[in-house]
């Protein structure tokens, strides 16, 4: 449990409003004031050294420039025991002066301006894009339509030389079957003239002997 001097409590270190290059100074002093009568002076001048460290390095991550306007407020805690003040609930406040508050509410207005512009920008570049799109999508859509038709129409043609085929085959069958017919036709011929020839032969070889 914590130790106090005579029932003191926890001291508040509050600055008034300050350039950052100053702070320490008023840190220091405010706790001279607070622990005045309280606690060894030495002791004071050094964790008065030790948070104002902590309170540079605080700047430094916050990126608060030197020139920048802040309030210090800070809870000390004397432990009698450890001989030391704890310091707490370290809260620096950033103050902007109204002519830098004009600024950036000015910057403010100028990059919603910016992003209404791009926006619309935006907007009108999806439309475009909607139309490109479109109208590249019904390009292709024709040419492959033409395609299907010319595809058809080789699909036609290839079927009518099919079937032109197919009947110039039938026809040559035909033919051949006929050719096949009149071979068949001359064969016998040709036998039954060896035949009268051969018997013609035999009544001249008769009447010879005769």
């Amino acid at each position: 449990m914590r130790n106090y001097l005579k029932g003191d409590m926890p001291e508040t270190i509050r600055t008034r409003v300050v350039k950052a290059t100053g702070y320490a100074n008023l840190v220091r002093r405010a706790a001279f004031a607070v622990f005045k009568g309280k606690v060894d002076p030495k002791i004071v001048a050094r964790d008065v050294a030790f948070l104002n460290k902590t309170i540079f390095e605080e700047l430094v991550k916050r990126g608060i420039g030197k020139d920048e306007y802040i309030r210090i407020t800070v809870v000390g805690d004397y432990d009698e025991k450890e001989n030391a003040i704890k310091w707490s609930n370290l809260v620096i406040e950033r103050f902007i002066p109204d002519t830098e508050l004009q600024d950036i509410l000015k910057k403010v207005k100028e990059l919603e301006e910016l992003v209404s512009k791009l926006k619309k920008e935006n907007e009108e570049l999806r439309k475009r894009m909607k139309e490109e799109e479109l109208a590249r999508l019904k390009e292709e859509n024709e040419t492959l339509r033409k395609e299907v038709e010319a595809y058809k129409a080789r699909i036609s043609i290839l079927e009518a030389e099919l079937e032109k085929n197919q009947k110039e085959r039938d026809e040559l069958r035909k033919r051949l079957d006929e050719m096949s017919k009149r071979t068949e036709e001359a064969r016998r011929e040709v036998a039954r003239l060896r035949g009268v020839i051969r018997a013609i032969m035999d009544l001249a070889s008769k009447a010879l002997k005769e």
